[in-house]
């Protein structure tokens, strides 16, 4: 009898090592989730306008911003300001990678086609309509 409750407490202990493990495997995941950078860009009025922050929703400052066209010669460079955000006037209405670079190992990158200057040209700002009268 002795050695089944033996065994019974080591399958328990392994049990509970082996939950304990997966446990702190999610846990990390879902934290380096948390801190995966996305970029986000788009074009308005021939500006392309840049938004860089964490999958957890904190804005990244400072952070390193190459623009490269379709051969990978460097446009321009900056970095985002405190509300992670950053613009510029594109040197071409051509394709573009805006690259993010944090360090060696984090990033992210966007990609800005022809067509989205084009599709900005074709749908002009739209005037400001004026308030309805209100009915007498």
């Amino acid at each position: 009898m002795r050695c089944k409750v033996r065994r019974w407490i080591h399958d328990g202990n392994r049990w509970v090592t082996t939950f304990g493990i997966g446990l702190m495997m999610v846990a990390s995941a879902a934290l380096a989730y948390a801190h995966a950078a996305v970029l986000w860009a788009y074009v308005e009025n021939n500006h392309v306008y840049v938004e860089a922050f964490f999958m957890g929703g904190d804005k990244i400052k400072n952070g390193r911003l190459i623009v490269v066209d379709s051969n990978g010669k460097k446009l321009l460079e900056g970095k985002t300001d405190e509300e992670g955000k950053f613009d510029f006037a594109p040197p071409a209405m051509d394709d573009m990678t805006i690259l993010l670079r944090l360090d060696k190992a984090h990033g992210s990158e966007f990609t800005i086609k022809k067509e989205d200057f084009q599709q900005d040209q074709e749908c002009p700002e739209q005037p400001a309509k004026s308030p309805a009268k209100p009915p007498k």
